[in-house]
């Protein structure tokens, strides 16, 4: 198929696996604009989305609060200032709290009505479900669309929607796995960040500049420095192609309890996955100084 975002012809670059199912898909890349994409396009989504998708154990989600804790602080340091935010695909409201707590107004908006009524429960902030494009009666300072991107099947249309609810200082933070990485380039279709087909879009820095051109956006800030994504994609790449079974520590972290590494071989998965997180560390942070970080983070603002 021609590229989705540009229309232009795409190669396939290899075939991947679901590592939560049983099926394969491609991943092509566009010749003009370099944007990866997943072949074929699932027309419902819902399937391949577990309900214990992305919901961590107790200990990992207190890790990753924190992280994501510290990147916001960071960005609101950037920022200088405070105001009315969005955050696209809030998730586990975890950005949301992390913004209130720094004095912003913040919204959340979740793709269907059960999924905003939970976050709305946990975090009490208002939280928006249903067309984006119909919330007409606010403007936000800041919106986000942290690792959210990528799983959209219209990402130009959603970058439209969001270019006209920013203000004229207001600021897009785009976060998503990147194509141009040295990991993915090292993994291919064992990247722990491919996420087929729930990702249905891999995009680099020259694909982002164009959709976010298309939507009437432009790039004013971009770095590919993430601790809380780059050594572990890279200990989870290498677990992958040494046969530990695809995305195996993601999969028993998302779970409930660590009960999956309590047997020879998860145990061993641990003791080398130690072995390998320091090299991880170096490769991530070598990468960071050529910008080939495995997260890409966009910041824009409307085209003047």
């Amino acid at each position: 198929m021609n590229c989705p975002i540009c229309n232009s012809a795409a190669t396939k670059l290899f075939i991947a696996n679901d590592y939560l199912g049983p099926d394969s898909f491609a991943v092509e890349k566009c010749s003009s604009c370099g944007v990866g994409f997943t072949s074929p396009q699932p027309a419902d989504l819902n399937k391949y989305y577990p309900d214990d998708y992305r919901q961590f154990a107790k200990f990992t989600r207190w890790v990753m609060q924190y992280l994501y804790r510290r990147h916001v602080h960071q960005w609101i340091k950037q920022l200088g200032f405070a105001g009315n935010a969005l955050e696209v695909g809030c998730g586990n409201g975890w950005m949301l709290n992390a913004l209130s707590d720094q004095g912003w107004k913040v919204v959340g908006y979740e793709r269907n009505e059960i999924q905003a009524n939970r976050v709305k429960a946990e975090t009490g902030h208002p939280v928006r479900f249903g067309d984006l494009g119909a919330i007409r009666d606010e403007k936000f300072d800041l919106i986000l669309l942290f690792n959210v991107i990528e799983h959209l099947p219209d990402p130009v249309l959603v970058l439209r929607q969001c270019a006209s609810l920013l203000t004229d200082r207001g600021v897009l933070i785009i976060n998503a796995p990147n194509l141009d990485s040295w990991q993915a380039s090292f993994s291919k279709a064992y990247w722990a960040h491919l996420d087929v087909p729930r990702h249905l879009f891999h995009f680099s820095e020259k694909s982002f500049d164009v959709a976010l051109g298309k939507a009437g956006l432009r790039n004013t800030h971009v770095t590919t420095v993430s601790w809380i994504h780059d050594p572990y994609g890279w200990v989870v790449g290498v677990l992958n192609k040494l046969g530990f079974g695809h995305n195996r520590l993601t999969v028993e972290l998302m779970k409930g309890t660590f009960r999956g590494f309590f047997n020879l071989s998860g145990v061993f998965m641990v003791l080398v996955s130690g072995l390998l997180l320091p090299f991880a560390v170096v490769a991530s942070l070598v990468s960071w100084c050529f910008g080939k970080g495995a997260l890409i983070e966009v910041w824009a603002k409307k085209a003047k």
